[in-house]
């Protein structure tokens, strides 16, 4: 697949929230690794300029330094490409990466461009005119970014769920006799919707107690974040504590031992007040290749993977009605269940792959770094 000598740069290394980034590090073994900025330390253009240049240190700017020290970096390493997670990266480094003259790939995620703070900033057309090519986790942020004026290659794919490690678990999913466990994967964030989701739980509950079958279901809740209080708070005011488990951040494996025991998953996003989407989320494509029956909602990379009827359950973002309908009838019919999560877990297994993945961002950095020599001759 090429032996290019790559640099790659992450603002952040989230050891669970982030286990993409680790395996697309995993899989390249860049010769440079940037994460939590492009430097150790903060530049201090008087400090570094005293011992890298000396008598320079009256003209040079700050930007022009970190030209300067980071060509000479990927210089020393004879590096061929750099790829940048979140295009927000670029539009917080411009004014110094503009002058860089190196093939860039971004790989876009999600809030980085569907947020309006990106989508309105100054330097968005000029940010995407520094991108040798673009990775995108969804179609309709493909179709966005191609919008915005990028004119360069872009591959569409989302972040591959961990087949190896899901196969680990042998899943056996729960009929009525037992009690059916039900998922909610995700960070407590405004885009997760995780305050609806209380409600949904509570419509759900009230669905299930009419047919007298509350016994039978318990809601497993994964994740933390700045809701996390508020809504473990009104799971007990709405005396719901009983019917949900929440499990606050825990490591990829405990999660998917979680899914393993459990029968069906919901994704429940929504746009938030900032503009900030979805990709395609990976915990949705886990729960898929685990053999779960899904309910979620219409958006963004969601729609790309689930085909309403066919291989599980969508109703419009924040709909509990239509949400919980659709639990309900799954968890009242195993044969649906089983039906749902056998044809999307083929799905995830045929179309959602790593290896699928990873071919279309190893052809994205050879047809990058071709285009890119293409026009310096």
């Amino acid at each position: 697949m090429g032996n290019h000598k790559i640099a790659f740069f992450t603002p952040t290394l989230d050891q669970k929230s982030e286990t993409f980034i680790h395996a697309q590090i995993d899989k390249f073994k860049p010769k440079l690794l940037f994460h939590g900025g492009w430097f150790h330390n903060k530049v201090n253009n008087r400090k570094i300029v005293r011992i890298r240049h000396k008598i320079q240190w009256f003209y040079l700017s700050e930007d022009e330094i970190r030209i300067k020290l980071i060509i000479r970096i990927l210089q020393s390493e004879n590096i061929d490409i750099i790829i940048i997670q979140y295009f927000n990266s670029i539009l917080d480094n411009y004014y110094w990466l503009k002058n860089l003259n190196f093939p860039l790939i971004v790989h876009f995620h999600g809030f980085d461009f569907s947020c309006y703070e990106y989508l309105n900033h100054p330097n968005l057309f000029n940010g995407l005119n520094l991108i040798s090519g673009a990775f995108s986790v969804s179609n309709s942020m493909s179709k966005r970014i191609e919008s915005a004026g990028f004119s360069g290659i872009i591959e569409t794919q989302p972040c591959p769920p961990n087949i190896q490690a899901i196969e680990k678990f042998n899943l056996k999913l729960n009929s009525l006799e037992k009690r059916i466990n039900v998922v909610f994967l995700g960070r407590f964030t405004q885009k997760k919707a995780p305050i609806i989701n209380v409600f949904l739980i509570q419509k759900i509950i009230k669905l299930f107690l009419e047919l007298d079958l509350n016994d039978f279901i318990h809601f497993q809740w994964i994740g933390d974040g700045e809701y996390f209080n508020v809504c473990n708070e009104l799971i007990n005011q709405l005396n719901l504590s009983k019917y949900v488990t929440f499990n606050r951040t825990l490591e990829n494996m405990d999660a998917l031992e979680i899914m393993s025991k459990s029968s069906v998953f919901i994704q429940n996003s929504i746009q938030a007040t900032d503009g900030n989407c979805e990709g395609t989320p990976v915990a949705l494509l886990e729960a898929g290749a685990m053999g779960l029956a899904v309910v979620a909602s219409k958006h963004e990379g969601i729609i790309d993977v689930i085909e309403h009827g066919f291989d599980g359950y969508l109703a419009e973002p924040g709909d509990i009605e239509s949400l919980a309908k659709h639990v309900v009838d799954l968890c009242k019919n195993k044969e649906l269940r089983d039906l749902f999560g056998s044809e999307l877990k083929k799905k995830i297994y045929n179309k959602y792959n790593s290896d699928i993945y990873y071919n279309k961002l190893y052809g994205l950095i050879n047809c990058s770094i071709k285009q890119f020599n293409n026009k310096l001759t």
